[in-house]
């Protein structure tokens, strides 16, 4: 990682004590990720390292003190890493399950993982509208960015219903946000907590904390 590049990342990540000493390795996986992506469609070829660190890296690690009562996370769709591996390098105490559809993607993500040589991190290639029971990960917390909405999430998710787990959504405009509470909250007996996120983005970015008490019949 050249010296510019070290310094956009602790411009971005100064305020978020939980990285303060994982810039190298973020910085190597930014690395490897552009030089993968040569190949795969994992993030837009048109973003420069600035705008890579600000729109994905930022986005998910300015969220990143909501994780740290969890101790096993599940991200779903996890595409090019955000937010899981940057999880699994700020939390190497926690298991960080990453699922993904793709089968390049996977191969990506695996790679990743050995070559960061995160202990931590395990990829199951799977779709989600497999069964529910044919995704039975144990974890204590789901997580996902730019996925499904919020009542598909849930409806994939039923299994995890029963093990008491917690959802913790990365999301954007409230609007949004709130069209899919409320549909959500027709079929679902839920609670949650929405809060502003990635203070130093110009667009809307939420979390959107919710747990789940019932289906409705």
């Amino acid at each position: 990682m050249t010296t510019a590049n070290k310094e956009i990342l602790k411009q971005y990540l100064a305020d978020i004590p939980q990285v303060a000493d994982k810039i190298n390795q973020i910085g190597q996986l930014l690395n490897f990720l552009l030089t993968e992506n040569q190949n795969l469609n994992l993030i837009s070829r048109k973003l420069v390292f600035a705008d890579i660190v600000k729109d994905h890296v930022y986005d998910c690690l300015s969220a990143v003190s909501y994780f740290t009562s969890y101790s096993a996370i599940t991200d779903l769709g996890s595409g090019g890493g955000f937010p899981a591996l940057l999880l699994a390098i700020v939390f190497p105490d926690k298991k960080v399950n990453l699922v993904e559809k793709s089968v390049k993607k996977s191969q990506f993500l695996n790679k990743a993982i050995q070559h960061l040589e995160l202990r931590n991190a395990q990829v199951y290639e799977k779709t989600l509208m497999q069964t529910s029971e044919d995704l039975d990960i144990p974890c204590d917390v789901i997580t996902c960015r730019a996925f499904k909405s919020i009542v598909e999430i849930l409806n994939f998710t039923r299994k995890f219903f029963h093990h008491n787990v917690s959802y913790l959504l990365y999301k954007a405009r409230m609007e949004t946000i709130e069209s899919e509470l409320i549909l959500a909250a027709k079929k679902f007996s839920i609670q949650y907590e929405i809060h502003r996120v990635a203070a130093l983005l110009e667009k809307e970015r939420h979390m959107v904390i919710l747990r789940k008490s019932s289906d409705k019949i």
